[in-house]
């Protein structure tokens, strides 16, 4: 029997990944929507023939087994939190909550309820390139790391249904605990916790468009990252190690440039297949496998927990310095 899953938030991201995703999996099956939108989660259900919708978790819980919470992070506390009480196990979207403090609470939740899956959605890490890193990062075989370089950047387009990722009062900050989540996450899987943090943005009390970042690793790891959600950057990740550069495609799952010497080999890790929704079934089964087996999955809330917390000291090392009396313009700083 496969898992019954209920989706919470029924916007864009559960529109476009979400849901066709688990459609296509074998392992579970969607069958419960919720949305404080009632018309938006019937329509979503009509297109699926999922046969409950509700405007809460209360409406659907007893005909389900887990959640997948895709509402914006400031509810997610709430949601998870119910979700525990009806007995149901927990796959929450990225960031796991807006600050460090309410992942613990999150956590805390999840000690108190040890026979219940509580997992992150963090779908980079089911991406074979970015895998391949960790795995020959750990084993030693890319030799060992010594910097990296991250960019990434585009003027913000993302349609969302709330749009909460732009309100101040709901969001503690804009593109890095928005976009910049992803590549976090890469960086500390693949390097560890960050010992030192160097932080600019060009917020000015508001939330930050642009993102200026150094970090120091375990090992003497040196990275840089770079964000934007008003300049186009090229979208690349660099790392440097004791014997090769590897050069990662921001958004390619499978490809990635090893250059060694004078030499240069594209390589294509896993099938090369253009299925951008393979991530997204994988990071769905490998959450049901979890459930069935008992076994930990990909990214657990602690291991969520990281990547917020490494968010939180970047504003806090802002909110420690006076702020410049006009926003920097992008294209003359960033």
């Amino acid at each position: 029997m496969s898992l019954r899953l209920a989706i919470v938030g029924c916007g864009l991201m559960t529109q476009q990944t979400h849901m066709p995703a688990a459609a296509r999996s074998k392992a579970l099956e969607v069958t419960a929507l919720v949305d404080p939108d009632l018309g938006r989660a019937q329509a979503l259900a009509a297109e699926y023939a999922v046969a409950r919708v509700g405007r809460s978790l209360a409406d659907v819980a007893q005909a389900v087994d887990a959640v997948l919470v895709v509402t914006p992070p400031h509810v997610r506390l709430a949601v998870v939190a119910e979700a525990f009480a009806h007995g149901l196990h927990v796959l929450s979207e990225k960031p796991l909550a807006n600050t460090v403090a309410e992942c613990e609470a999150l956590q805390e939740l999840a000690d108190r309820n040890p026979a219940l899956v509580a997992a992150g959605a963090h779908v980079y890490r089911f991406w074979p390139a970015r895998r391949w890193v960790h795995d020959g990062l750990r084993d030693g075989s890319l030799g060992r790391p010594l910097r990296a370089f991250v960019s990434q950047g585009n003027p913000y387009s993302w349609k969302s249904a709330s749009g909460y990722s732009v309100l101040k009062e709901l969001v503690p900050g804009g593109v890095l605990i928005n976009a910049g989540i992803h590549p976090l996450d890469s960086l500390l899987w693949w390097f560890g916790d960050a010992e030192s943090v160097e932080y600019a943005d060009d917020a000015v009390g508001g939330l930050e468009s642009n993102v200026d970042l150094r970090l120091g690793f375990p090992g003497g790891v040196r990275a840089h990252l770079r964000m934007s959600r008003t300049s186009r950057f090229r979208h690349v990740i660099e790392i440097e190690t004791t014997t090769c550069r590897l050069e990662l495609p921001t958004y390619s799952r499978h490809r990635i440039d090893v250059v060694g010497g004078d030499s240069r080999q594209t390589r294509v890790i896993g099938e090369d297949s253009e299925d951008a929704l393979a991530p997204a079934i994988a990071q769905l089964e490998d959450f049901a496998r979890a459930v069935e087996t008992g076994s930990t999955p990909a990214v657990g809330f602690r291991e969520a927990t990281r990547a917020v917390r490494l968010v939180e000291a970047c504003y806090r090392s802002k909110r420690a310095r006076p702020l410049p009396a006009l926003a920097p313009l992008p294209g003359e700083v960033w």
